[in-house]
């Protein structure tokens, strides 16, 4: 399988394959949208597009963009501890 998911696509996906609507609200506070896409058709089709076209992620630093199977990152260095 060559299809792109992200980690984020994993809780839409649950509700896809159980056929169920995440809630608006739970105990009256409102939920935010989901972030992820259900990558349930590439489950039953291995090689079927999943939707997804455009992942962002950052961590400590470092940024990346993956976009229609292309990457594009930025590495850096940690930074020391109490900088400002």
């Amino acid at each position: 399988r060559d299809n792109y998911v992200n980690v984020a696509d994993i809780t839409p996906t649950v509700y896809d394959l159980l056929d169920i609507t995440p809630p608006l609200t739970v105990r009256g506070v409102s939920q935010k949208p989901l972030d992820g896409v259900s990558f349930k058709v590439a489950l039953e089709n291995p090689t079927a597009p999943t939707g997804k076209e455009t992942q962002f992620y950052t961590m400590l630093g470092t940024r990346g963009i993956w976009h229609k199977g292309w990457f594009a990152g930025a590495v850096h260095a940690a930074s020391p501890a109490g900088w400002s």
